[in-house]
């Protein structure tokens, strides 16, 4: 199968799951990612604003500044192929980009890099595989910091689960662990 047939099947199950469910699925991800992340010594902690098809992580993002152990940092697009992570700040005055993400602002202090990551995906296998939205974003972030990234978790709905081997290029990242409300797999 190709990552572009990966991506389309997954889009037709995204669709079947109510506005309710999304909402009970995104607390209960966020609540497992919550526990592995405290128990973590990491301070710096990356992970991405949501789309309106992603698990919410406004939860987990709650339940971080409320704890107050970790750095937040969400990503920024500076370019066609670099993102970047910032410290969290005001959400609401983050702009809309052209993937129609909400990230923060010309107004930003000095990039961060992260000791452990949450990752958005498209579809994920029971192999540390993943497939994302094809701009290759993360697997290039991935490989520019090899020793300072700890921790590749990814959250996801279950249903993004593929039980075969997803398709990987040379380039792709492996994740470390998925979360989704099921499940938890460590690679």
């Amino acid at each position: 199968m190709e990552k572009k047939e990966v991506r389309k099947i997954v889009r037709e199950r995204k669709k079947q799951i109510t506005l309710d469910e999304r909402v009970e699925i995104s607390r209960v991800v966020s609540e497992k990612a919550f526990d592995v992340l405290k128990s973590m010594p990491a301070t710096k902690v990356a992970l991405f604003l949501s789309m309106p098809d992603e698990v919410d992580t406004s939860h987990l993002i709650h339940l971080l500044v409320e704890q107050g152990k970790h750095t937040i940092l969400v990503p920024r697009v500076e370019d066609d192929t670099t993102i970047n992570f910032y410290r969290l700040g005001n959400i609401d005055t983050y702009d809309l980009s052209s993937l129609g993400i909400k990230e923060p602002s010309d107004d930003i202090s000095q990039a961060l890099v992260p000791e452990v990551m949450i990752v958005p995906g498209v579809a994920f296998d029971t192999f540390g595989g993943r497939v994302g939205r094809g701009r290759g974003y993360y697997d290039r972030y991935f490989q520019r910091y090899p020793e300072a990234i700890r921790q590749k978790i990814a959250i996801a709905y279950h249903l993004q689960v593929m039980t075969e081997e997803l398709p990987m290029d040379p380039f792709d990242q492996s994740m470390d662990m998925l979360l989704t409300e099921q499940s938890s797999y460590v690679f």
